[in-house]
């Protein structure tokens, strides 16, 4: 919980400096995500979708260049669809994942009238709350195995994106973009098993300037 702590309070205060020059907004969105798990090439994984939401903030660095700093909180569920020795085909076993994430990126504006296309890449870390496999094979009630303790409470990961703002006023802009992002840490807290997990995630908010 320390590291996650420290993360938070360095994201606060990253903006503090620039705080008249700051925007602060809400944004949502939905994640398409996979698991790459190197030692098991038997099993297939599927790419399931989930939601995201959260605060961001985005302070002015240059001309055109802002620090963009988030807090948000993110589902992953990602389908095991071809398990070796069940002879299970289908979607009904599934990893759940819940994170608290802190992101901070850089992103480069470009002016056309009041719409602004931009490009943006940073660096995310992952807390992981929650870690589940739901079976529902056999059918009635679906089994939940809790996997909290196989997987590592804080992951890294690399992301970047391209984006458009509308600028409704001074004040108030309209935001969308859309980001891969990729684990640069191993998931797994076993050393022999390298697990990652890529994502695409769209994502539209609003900002607001103080």
């Amino acid at each position: 919980m320390a590291p996650f702590k420290s993360l938070l309070a360095a994201l606060l205060f990253a903006n503090l400096p620039s705080l008249a020059q700051t925007m602060v907004g809400i944004q949502a969105g939905i994640n398409w995500s996979d698991l790459h798990w190197t030692e098991l090439r038997a099993n297939t994984y599927g790419t399931g979708s989930a939601p995201t939401a959260g605060f961001v903030l985005q302070s002015d660095l240059a001309n055109n260049l802002f620090l963009v700093t988030g807090l948000a909180y993110s589902r992953r569920m990602i389908p095991w669809v071809d398990l070796q020795y069940l002879e299970s085909s289908s979607s009904s076993v599934e990893f759940r994942y819940q994170y608290t994430q802190i992101c901070a990126s850089l992103k480069r504006s470009f002016d056309f009238g009041e719409m602004h296309p931009y490009l943006i890449g940073g660096a995310i870390y992952d807390y992981l709350a929650s870690a589940s496999l739901l079976d529902s094979r056999f059918g009635g009630q679906t089994q939940v195995i809790d996997m909290l303790q196989q997987w590592r409470i804080d992951n890294f990961a690399l992301s970047g994106g391209v984006g458009l703002d509308y600028n409704i006023s001074q004040s108030v802009v309209l935001f969308t973009d859309l980001r891969y992002s990729g684990d640069v840490t191993n998931m797994s807290r076993n050393p022999v098993i390298k697990v990652h997990m890529t994502s695409y995630q769209v994502t539209g908010g609003v900002l607001f300037g103080l």
